[in-house]
């Protein structure tokens, strides 16, 4: 039996402002959209975070991983609109640049290149 990840599902406590960070900031797709208060949105890997209206539970206990094309000018790009970040863009021992920063609901996000 071979199995793959599909997609990981979330709640957010305010779903525009968690679309704003997703897909106006961060730049994801919007797969799929409900006014019923569910968001699908990914990349082009086919990968995709389904994202609904209700309690996000504590802000720890998820990070995920976003890969852009640079760190630093996505880095640069958060911070001026705002986004709380954790750690600035730093090499990292496992061979990638990542930067951390909070989405909407203090979750912690980290991006890489």
């Amino acid at each position: 039996m071979t199995a793959s990840l599909s997609h990981l599902f979330m709640r957010v406590a305010d779903l525009p402002a968690a679309r704003t960070f997703w897909v106006d900031q961060l730049g994801l797709l919007v797969l799929h959209e409900e006014a019923a208060g569910y968001l699908r949105v990914g990349g082009r890997d086919g990968f995709h975070l389904g994202i609904e209206q209700g309690d996000p539970g504590p802000p720890n206990a998820l990070e995920i991983a976003v890969q852009v094309a640079d760190v630093d000018d996505t880095y640069q790009a958060l911070i001026a609109a705002g986004v709380p970040a954790d750690t600035a863009p730093a090499d990292q021992p496992w061979g990638r640049r990542h930067a951390w920063v909070r989405d909407p609901d203090n979750r912690r996000i980290s991006i890489f290149s």
